[in-house]
């Protein structure tokens, strides 16, 4: 074999693995939005890489007793600020709703192709939000923990959703809250035990 003919199949081979490594990535990221794990995984690392260097703690996907009640959460991130509650959405499209509506419309579709249009209605992510705010400041107040400031953001992690649900600040794309996470508030020192909290949080919940 030439050396020509070296290069090229050198070169042949090269593409083929660069290909099946697109299939891959492409296969497993459709994968995750059928399975409804893209937004949370997504979420998840961006959660990580943001802790990791500031000694803050992250959990996902628990479970925590309200009253008769177990509510998931999909992520909290303990930092000296405070608590973050965070609901990770996987839909796309157009979303439509606003804070008073017990439930949203997520709507699908080719804009040019009326019948491809596909409606699907979800419980209003941000009341479900103020249940896992209430759950968590249950378990403080129960352990004498009082005073830690509970926020909670609606993180929709899809790049192709358009949002129209009002001016809702707790509401964002995963853009956003990239943007919300870099503010000096969430970095700076604070009187939070992150370490105690974390360990509450752990023990109450459900397994």
């Amino acid at each position: 074999m030439t050396t020509p003919q070296v290069i090229a199949a050198v070169s042949l081979t090269a593409l083929f693995v660069i290909v099946l490594i697109v299939l891959f990535f492409f296969a497993r990221t459709q994968y995750r939005r059928k399975n409804k794990t893209y937004a949370k995984r997504k979420v998840s690392a961006l959660l990580k890489r943001f802790s990791g260097i500031r000694s803050f703690r992250v959990m996902n996907d628990i479970t925590l007793p309200l009253n008769d009640r177990l509510i998931p959460v999909d992520h909290i991130l303990i930092g000296f600020f405070g608590i973050m509650i965070v609901d990770s959405r996987d839909e796309r499209g157009n979303v439509y709703g606003n804070d008073g509506q017990k439930t949203w419309v997520q709507v699908t579709g080719k804009k040019d192709r009326p019948e491809t249009e596909k409606r699907q209605n979800f419980p209003n992510p941000v009341m479900e939000n103020q249940l896992r705010v209430d759950a968590v400041r249950k378990i403080l107040t129960t352990n004498q923990v009082y005073k830690t400031e509970i926020e909670s953001y609606v993180v929709f992690a899809e790049k192709k959703v358009q949002l129209a649900v009002g001016k809702i600040p707790t509401v964002l794309s995963y853009k956003d809250f990239k943007k919300l996470l870099g503010k000096e508030r969430y970095s700076a020192d604070g009187p939070v035990d992150v370490k105690e909290i974390a360990s509450l949080l752990s023990q109450n919940a459900v397994r």
